[in-house]
């Protein structure tokens, strides 16, 4: 029992003396749930420090001791309501104690009442003025009801009241750059170099200053003085000048510009701020020659470079030097041959250029030592895709959903691929599941279904077929692609014709100069028995395109016509043009017409 009342003593004289354990650093207090409180953190004063802060003897004190300790003990379970009326309670008994006030504005600023802690702590200032954490609490709670002249003045106090307060000039400073008096900002940082000497710090906040003011004269004289007090460090110049960069002020800093390349011609940032400077004075093969060189640089790591090549492919005229990129980039390649970002770097380039199949080559080697980037299972799935390289798109896409199960386009892809060389069941397999996982994406939603209704009409599934086409177009009911091929497919089955004719016509009023919608609407007019409805139609396909399946459907419609000798030279030009379908050798051998 008397161990526990001796600690609590000894909290109690250090908070009554004001005396708190300084931060390193101070920060400006942020208000708390009381969940989320720190305590002051307490010291205990010796007999010297007692005398020279000028301690008064508490009447009452033992009175005063026991409701401070209840208050503390309340204020440490975050109980400060109760603490408050405790801390009150005390200073009744001890009215002119800093202690106990200093207490209570915190407490009130804990509990949100920034108007009553400010009073407290104006108060605990007033009664002990050598407590440099009253002044910082005060000059605190000024800064958070925005009143940032008196915050200064309590700042100005705690410097001239203080030895050894001069740290806080930098809070000062900081108040009046807040409030753009930038003359009184940079005559705190003058009275806090006659203390400290020469400082970095000071330093570089003169030069922002000097750039706030648009003063870059002395911006960059300042700069000068860093670069004398340290040569090897073109940092705090780099800086500045990437600054005046982005503002496009460069030319205003050319003088500082040319000081640094003096220094150091070889560091990248100063080739790079002298590309961009070239670049913004039009000057684009000087700026490429400068960009090209940095990246040589050894000191840059590959990483380094290809941002740094990123960042100029990003800009708006990027496309008009997508020769030259390419080259960069195969420089940065061959320097790191295996860095998967090079080589996904440089297969975007190809594919930019139009160069399909070498950017998969280069996407596939980037993604075999990076297998989790997503990005580039993407473009080689696309690219597969586009290639129409059906049995890699299969292989590569079950090698991304290994990596990305719940990735849904990439079952999308997968179905495409075995729909592509004629895995018919495992195609539906895939799209079934991806489609599962995309059920709240629409669109995506819908590409599954229409994927679906061409591979279930391939296995003669025809009711999940048209299931799917009919889903899809629930969707988008104005879709080419499902009108047409749900069309088509129902004039080869010759079934529904009517509504293959509707959805067939439909594709002739937005799309009539298409020579694939031509045919298929012609198609379905040849099932209905217009035939010469059908020919016409085929007719202006012709004009488009002569592909075989539309010589063979022309050839069908001349022989339903009677025109059986133009039929078999139709016939004829299909088996030309590629055409293969089952029954058109024998039509033309034996010159007769099987449907």
């Amino acid at each position: 029992m008397g161990k526990r009342i001796w600690l609590a003593g000894c909290l109690w004289l250090g908070v009554f003396c004001g005396l708190v354990a300084q931060p390193h650093k101070p920060e400006r207090p942020k208000k708390q749930k009381d969940g989320n409180k720190q305590p002051i953190q307490i010291q205990l004063a010796d007999d010297a420090q007692e005398t020279e802060l000028g301690l008064q003897p508490l009447p009452n004190s033992q009175e005063a001791e026991y409701y401070f300790l209840e208050g503390m003990k309340y204020y440490l379970i975050d109980d400060l309501s109760s603490a408050m009326n405790y801390f009150k309670k005390a200073l009744q008994f001890a009215p002119d104690n800093a202690g106990i006030y200093y207490k209570m504005a915190e407490t009130a600023y804990y509990l949100g009442n920034s108007n009553e802690a400010t009073l407290y702590a104006g108060k605990s200032l007033s009664l002990n003025k050598a407590n440099k954490f009253s002044y910082i609490l005060l000059a605190k709670m000024y800064e958070e009801q925005l009143n940032f002249n008196e915050a200064a003045k309590v700042y100005q106090d705690l410097l001239n009241n203080l030895p050894n307060a001069y740290p806080y000039y930098f809070e000062l400073a900081a108040l009046y750059q807040y409030q753009k008096k930038w003359q009184d900002a940079l005559a705190a940082f003058e009275q806090l170099e006659k203390i400290t000497g020469f400082s970095e710090e000071i330093s570089l906040q003169r030069v922002q200053i000097y750039v706030q003011m648009n003063d870059l004269k002395k911006a960059m004289a300042e700069t000068e003085v860093l670069l004398a007090q340290n040569p090897d460090d073109l940092t705090p110049a780099v800086n500045l000048l990437q600054q005046m960069a982005e503002q496009n002020r460069i030319g205003e800093v050319m003088p500082l510009l040319e000081r640094v390349k003096q220094i150091n011609p070889n560091d990248p940032r100063v080739a790079l701020l002298i590309s961009g400077t070239y670049r913004s004075e039009g000057k684009t093969d000087k700026a490429l020659a400068e960009l090209q060189n940095t990246l040589l640089q050894p000191s840059l790591s590959a990483e380094q470079k290809i941002k740094l090549l990123v960042s100029y492919m990003q800009q708006p005229d990027a496309r008009n030097f997508v020769p030259q990129f390419a080259e960069m980039a195969a420089s940065i390649l061959q320097q790191y041959p295996t860095d998967g970002k090079a080589n996904a770097v440089y297969a975007d380039i190809l594919s930019v250029q139009g160069k399909q199949k070498e950017a998969l080559q280069y996407y596939l080697l980037a993604a075999a030592g990076d297998v989790n980037t997503l990005e580039l299972w993407s473009q080689i799935l696309r690219l597969d895709s586009e290639l129409n390289l059906m049995d890699s798109l299969a292989k590569h896409a079950e090698m991304a959903l290994e990596v990305f199960p719940n990735y849904a386009a990439f079952w999308l892809y997968q179905g495409i691929g075995f729909s592509g060389i004629k895995k018919y069941e495992a195609a539906i397999e895939a799209l079934e599941s991806g489609k599962r996982i995309a059920s709240r994406q629409a669109d995506l939603v819908y590409e599954f279904n229409i994927r679906l209704g061409d591979a279930h009409h391939a296995l003669q599934n025809y009711t999940a077929s048209d299931a799917a086409f009919e889903e899809a177009l629930a969707t988008k009911p104005d879709d080419f692609y499902v009108l047409n091929n749900y069309s088509y497919y129902l004039a080869l089955r010759k079934e529904k014709l009517d509504k293959a004719e509707e959805m067939a016509a439909k594709l002739m009023k937005s799309q009539p100069n298409n020579a694939n919608f031509l045919d298929t609407y012609a198609w379905v007019k040849y099932q209905l028995g217009k035939y010469e409805e059908a020919k016409t139609y085929l007719e202006k396909a012709l004009q488009l395109n002569s592909s075989a399946t539309i010589l063979e459907h022309y050839g069908d419609v001349l022989f339903k016509l009677g025109e059986s000798s133009k039929a078999l030279e139709n016939w004829e030009k299909a088996k030309q043009a590629g055409g293969d379908s089952e029954k058109l050798q024998k039509k033309i051998n034996d010159k007769n017409l099987y449907e």
